[in-house]
């Protein structure tokens, strides 16, 4: 069992405004990323969340929210919170971040199946030879996980035990795509 942690209680600062809800082709940023998480082999999933409008759109898929009020210390405050909302009989925990708009099923649904085939990998998407998201990391990583600090996700882990990952390649760049500033959001506004 699989379980899925939407990062989505940053301050898009580089943004100047909260771009999870910013659309693309009509759908906000976030709602994207939600639904292909919904379609996915999840077996559940949740919604770290910051404001109210995200919150009440993951409410709307029926995901699981949790309010980060320990949003102002970065990344590893929501990597943490969704770690102890998972439930005990899960064997990994799948990362993906609300600004990735073209996000796939089929892609979530690929890093599973490694993960099926290669139970103690962390297991991360990797587009044109850079790593990305989504990354799922086997539940032997909880303690690694929940002693993170400051603005760094799961990538601090990985660096620690480069030994332990396993990239994942995929040919939809599209997918890779995470919005952080105007200049990035134009071509899809």
């Amino acid at each position: 069992m699989i379980f899925g942690i939407i990062l989505a209680s940053g301050f898009s600062r580089r943004m100047n405004k909260d771009k999870l809800l910013l659309p693309v082709e009509g759908v906000p940023l976030v709602e994207r990323v939600i639904r292909s998480a919904a379609e996915s082999q999840l077996n559940s999933c949740i919604l770290v969340y910051r404001e109210e409008k995200v919150k009440a759109i993951g409410k709307r898929y029926g995901l699981q929210t949790a309010y980060n009020e320990y949003a102002q210390e970065g990344q590893s405050a929501s990597v943490k919170l969704g770690v102890v909302h998972a439930p005990e009989e899960i064997s990994g925990y799948l990362f993906l971040v609300g600004d990735q708009p073209y996000m796939k099923a089929r892609t979530i649904n690929r890093i599973i199946e490694c993960h099926n085939e290669q139970p103690d990998m962390i297991l991360a998407a990797s587009y044109g030879g850079q790593r990305g998201n989504p990354v799922l990391f086997p539940t032997f990583f909880r303690k690694a996980l929940l002693e993170l600090t400051g603005d760094c996700g799961g990538r601090r882990v990985m660096d620690a035990m480069p030994d332990k990952v396993l990239e994942i390649e995929f040919d939809d760049t599209l997918a890779g795509i995470d919005i952080d500033t105007p200049e990035s959001y134009k071509p899809f506004s």
